[in-house]
């Protein structure tokens, strides 16, 4: 469910994922993206703006906001531009 409002529980989920990816072989981490669902080709693209306005900031304020989850999750050198 789509809801307007900044979900801790969801910033959990993309740190598992990014944790994931790096114990892993990698790959590519889509945010933005609705998940595939069964019998789908793919997932639709659902963009950032409700993110952006939810945060109350723009593609460089969401971009600072991850990556101080990511250096709060892990090591400050994980984090790179």
């Amino acid at each position: 469910m789509k809801e307007n409002r900044q979900d801790k529980k969801l910033e959990a989920v993309i740190m598992k994922a990014i944790a994931a990816f790096s114990n892993g072989n990698g790959g590519t981490i889509l945010i933005g993206v609705k998940d595939k669902e069964k019998g789908e080709k793919g997932g639709e693209v659902l963009g950032l703006e409700n993110d952006f306005s939810i945060l109350g900031k723009r593609r460089d304020g969401f971009e600072l906001h991850l990556g101080e989850l990511i250096k709060k999750n892990f090591k400050e050198t994980f984090w790179t531009n």
